[in-house]
């Protein structure tokens, strides 16, 4: 949630987009998971608790996929080229969808069976 929060205080849209993108990893992961296929998990991870239909999981999957691809090209010092109007775009999706998964996090929080964040990704995970 800091992150999250700290993200309406940055300057630059590149630190929004990373804090969005950092408060949307922590929410969706599990301690010392590896890094294999993070992007994948992750945008699995969000579609599952927002929607039950497949298709609209599809899409959810790849619009996180792409979002999260954006992330690294900032980290990695790939976005210059991208033009302001684009960067501006990224920031606000990142806001939005990251806002979604986390309403439906606290929602499943408080009304399931969950005592700690490991055991609501593992609900994520398997159902």
């Amino acid at each position: 949630m800091e992150r999250f929060n700290s993200a309406y205080s940055d300057s630059s849209l590149e630190d929004k987009i990373i804090d969005f993108a950092i408060s949307y990893e922590v929410l969706l992961s599990k301690q010392n998971e590896g890094t294999d296929s993070v992007n994948h998990k992750l945008a699995v991870r969000y579609s599952r608790p927002l929607t039950e239909d497949y298709e609209q999981r599809i899409q959810l999957c790849k619009k996180m996929k792409w979002l999260y691809g954006k992330r690294g090209n900032i980290v990695h010092g790939n976005i210059k080229e991208s033009n302001q109007q684009d960067k501006e775009s990224v920031a606000k999706e990142f806001e939005e969808y990251t806002r979604r998964v986390l309403k439906k996090y606290l929602e499943r929080f408080t009304t399931g069976n969950y005592q700690e964040h490991s055991r609501m990704i593992q609900g994520i995970d398997f159902g």
